[in-house]
């Protein structure tokens, strides 16, 4: 997906937004590294209630369906698939191809992929990326 071997500062980024998603993958369930939801159309997947932000500081106790995988590196190769191939996010990949974190979340935002504060959101990244 990278067309080469992935240097330090995107795995750090890849790493650190993993991280952010999956509370230090601690809330990380079935090997979904981004804790990404779906459909439901597919097979694999679990019900989850969490706290979502609908607005900012306004939270909504919601059940999801999060993507579920049956080894680590499903779930990876998904996390990069969908960011990769995704038109949703494709500013997002740009990011992590020459990578910079605040127009990573940026992207990420602008592709729906969080509905939380985009300025927490960021700092929280950038904190998490120890090698930037």
């Amino acid at each position: 997906l990278f067309g080469e071997t992935p240097t330090e500062e995107q795995i750090a980024l890849i790493m650190a937004h993993i991280d952010l998603e999956t509370g230090h993958r601690k809330a990380m369930w079935n090997y979904n590294i981004g804790n990404i939801t779906s459909d439901g159309s597919s097979n694999y997947y679990d019900d989850l209630t969490t706290q979502e932000q609908i607005s900012p500081g306004k939270w909504k106790s919601m059940n999801l369906k999060y993507r579920a995988y049956s080894s680590l590196q499903e779930g990876v190769l998904s996390y990069l698939r969908t960011l990769s191939k995704n038109p949703r996010y494709a500013d997002a990949w740009e990011h992590i191809i020459d990578p910079d974190p605040e127009a990573y979340s940026k992207g990420l935002k602008s592709g729906g992929y969080y509905t939380v504060s985009e300025k927490g959101y960021t700092k929280t990244l950038k904190s998490l990326c120890f090698i930037f």
